[in-house]
């Protein structure tokens, strides 16, 4: 039987895409397997691990993992690309081999940490979220207040509005900074597209380089603290989820999509006073999570959370009682 996973630990997935032409900006460059002129169509992930092309789906036909891509570059079967590593494997050469893949990782990790921290100093030195909530004026208000959020929460949380979103000006959006627990100033912006491209790309952060990070709706609230933690799918349901709730030591995080839940959830490990209500289309994702928590239980909604809540104008009692019948998983 032939272990796959030994095999591909000896797969240099950057060193095998150079060979067949490809040059690297970072982890992107123009895919090396149907030869594009894209000079991001191509990305290596997973600390080297993985790979994928985003412009065709047939170059990911075989996978996404080293053999995968010696089986896509040179159309060899399975049998083919594992023959290559087969003979015995030269330990000096296997080291060096080792060396260079952690040397090239460490550089890449550091260049994501110094491309952060700009642009992080750079987010809060223009100061933009206190721009966009100062843009806020009857109409965008408005279309906060129809979302569930009144006013003065608006100011609370410096909800803002631009008439153009920096990373896709196509579209004005609704904007919504992003606080680390007793921050006064956000470590994010998120834009909320009002003219979105497609129904399912309605988020754009403000600037390229920052990590998508949970919203908390009680900034001053740590999680070691709270008596209860609700995990949502969205900033804003999580805002419009704690007003509704009203209550003073429950801490509502919004997670910036269903994928994501992988960011918060080791912060919540072991703990049973977790509830995470996702969208309808998400219930796997939800489950997945609170297996990942153990003991979380999982709220399913016919409809999303703020949605209901703002359509149906339902109450405080109404959310304790979905949560407090959540089932455990």
């Amino acid at each position: 039987m032939i272990d796959t996973a030994a095999v591909n630990a000896q797969i240099d997935l950057q060193a095998i895409a150079e060979s067949a032409g490809a040059t690297f900006k970072k982890n992107r460059c123009a895919c090396p397997v149907h030869g594009g002129s894209n000079p991001t169509s191509f990305e290596i992930f997973d600390s080297g691990r993985a790979w994928k092309c985003h412009s065709r789906v047939e170059c990911n036909r075989y996978g996404h993992d080293g053999i995968a891509l010696l089986r896509a570059l040179n159309n060899w079967t399975f049998q083919e690309a594992v023959a290559q590593f087969e003979k015995p494997i030269d330990p000096k050469e296997a080291a060096e081999r080792a060396a260079r893949t952690a040397e090239r990782i460490t550089r890449e990790l550091q260049e994501k940490i110094e491309q952060a921290q700009r642009a992080l100093e750079e987010l809060q030195k223009a100061g933009k979220w206190l721009q966009y909530h100062n843009n806020l004026n009857d109409y965008s208000r408005a279309m906060w207040r129809f979302q569930g959020i009144p006013d003065e929460w608006q100011d609370f949380w410096k909800l803002g509005y631009s008439s153009a979103c920096p990373t896709y000006r196509q579209s004005p959006s609704m904007t919504i900074p992003i606080y680390a627990i007793n921050e006064d100033e956000p470590i994010n912006i998120r834009h909320r597209l009002i003219n979105p491209p497609t129904p399912y790309d309605k988020y754009r952060p403000e600037t390229a380089g920052l990590a998508s990070m949970p919203f908390y709706a009680d900034m001053t609230l740590p999680l070691s603290v709270a008596d209860r933690v609700i995990v949502v799918e969205g900033e804003k349901k999580a805002a419009v989820l704690y007003l509704t709730l009203d209550r003073a030591l429950w801490q509502v995080i919004g997670i910036p999509g269903k994928q994501s839940w992988g960011s918060i959830a080791p912060l919540l490990e072991g703990r049973k006073d977790t509830v995470i209500v996702f969208d309808p289309d998400a219930k796997l994702e939800a489950v997945q999570m609170a297996r990942s928590i153990g003991g979380a239980r999982v709220v399913d909604l016919p409809e999303k959370l703020d949605d209901m809540i703002v359509n149906y104008q339902l109450d405080n009692k109404w959310a304790e009682s979905i949560l407090n019948n959540a089932r455990k998983i």
